[in-house]
């Protein structure tokens, strides 16, 4: 694994996803390695109205897919020009399917040699009902991941899990 030359770090834009990128930019800059930034636009289906009932019509690769991950392409290099040492060597990527399977092959594609990413620590029923990307992910590639558990600061304190 070592010396990381590649490290893919994937962000929702969340506050815990910012807390992995933190990680994986020390660790990038330390290693001069190469950080990929990558967001995943998953499908989302749209319920739409027409006069005989509601119909529910799948977001997909077409103009509105392409627009969305166009949409995360930016937000990305703006999140890299906002957050990241100007020195350090980025990249950012959008694609477009599931999220835990696009993670692991753009990781592939890449050819990374750590996956930084967020995780809740979500247990019990939240675990059910959401699921976790991050968990999926940590089985899948051919590469290490370094998970960063994170819990809002009023989480913290109450010493509650997510």
């Amino acid at each position: 694994m070592l010396p990381l030359k590649k490290i893919l770090c994937p962000t929702n834009f969340t506050e815990a996803a910012d807390a992995a990128l933190s990680v994986a930019a020390e660790l990038a800059a330390a290693f001069s390695a190469e950080l990929v930034l990558l967001h995943v636009v998953e499908p989302a289906a749209v319920t739409v109205r027409p006069s005989e009932g509601a119909a529910t019509a799948p977001i997909d690769t077409g103009l509105a897919g392409r627009l969305l991950v166009a949409c995360a392409e930016e937000r990305l290099r703006q999140l890299a020009e906002e957050r990241l040492p100007k020195q350090l060597r980025t990249q950012a990527r959008a694609v477009f399917g599931n999220a835990a399977s696009q993670i692991v092959e753009v990781a592939d594609e890449e050819k990374v040699d750590l996956i930084v990413i967020a995780t809740r620590g979500r247990t019990g029923l939240a675990r059910l009902l959401f699921g976790s990307v991050t968990e999926s992910v940590v089985r899948l590639p051919s590469c290490p991941v370094l998970a960063i558990n994170w819990r809002s600061p009023e989480e913290a304190r109450a010493g509650a899990a997510p």
